[in-house]
């Protein structure tokens, strides 16, 4: 038999879809970039280049409503070295000479992480109301009538790995992806789910693999208990 450790599935689950799709995410992020930073240059003469940075929050705020706060921080990052490469003295260089340049562009990338969290924030508030509230039941009758879980109980007290642990078990054969679980829990951050379903899924009562989810009905990584019979 093939000895397994949490750690070991952990760093199997992180190296393949999490991290494949952390790439696909930054890939576009470079591409929305790399646009934006065309525009300025296109833009140089009717826009005073002292506002590039407050055109960089575009990119930063696209990226973090539509991927995450880790996607959008890396964002960030990206802009601040694109501007100080393309518009600070000197041209072409990451070297920033100008001390109040180089202040401006390190509160920039303050700025934009601040920004960007609180778009997380309240993406997170925007998207609570509408896992838990009547207008949801509409969008995927067939799915989400699979299997009645009550809201309040996997919620009701307990750690976080507790709470997703009972979540699925209360699931019986349904399976969910790792993005309905946080919907379905409440929780904040959608790593944190997907770091704790990947500890689960190296243990013989559970059962991680590509499927359909029970929740939004759609092709991902779920997760389900395996009921194993004496």
């Amino acid at each position: 038999m093939t000895s397994r450790t949490p750690l070991t599935g952990v760093l199997d689950h992180v190296q393949s879809d999490e991290a494949r799709a952390f790439g696909l995410h930054m890939l576009l992020a470079l591409g929305l970039v790399a646009a934006t930073t065309l525009a300025i240059m296109a833009l140089a003469g009717v826009v005073d280049l002292r506002h590039t940075l407050a055109i960089y929050f575009i990119p930063v705020l696209a990226v973090t409503l539509r991927w995450g706060f880790l996607e959008g921080l890396a964002t960030a990052f990206i802009c601040g070295l694109t501007a100080a490469f393309f518009f600070f003295d000197p041209i072409f260089s990451f070297y920033v000479a100008n001390p109040v340049e180089l202040v401006g562009l390190l509160i920039f990338v303050a700025a934009a992480i601040v920004i960007g969290y609180l778009a997380t924030e309240l993406r997170e508030a925007r998207r609570a109301p509408a896992a838990t509230g009547p207008a949801a039941a509409p969008r995927q009758p067939a799915r989400l009538s699979v299997v009645e879980i009550p809201k309040s109980e996997p919620s009701a007290g307990g750690t976080v790995p507790e709470r997703v642990k009972d979540f699925i078990v209360q699931a019986g054969s349904a399976a969910y992806c790792d993005g309905c679980i946080q919907d379905r829990l409440g929780l904040k951050w959608r790593q944190q789910v997907q770091l704790i379903t990947a500890t689960l899924a190296v243990t013989d009562s559970f059962r991680r693999e590509p499927g359909s989810c029970s929740g939004c009905g759609e092709s991902k990584q779920i997760i389900h208990a395996v009921n194993r019979k004496n």
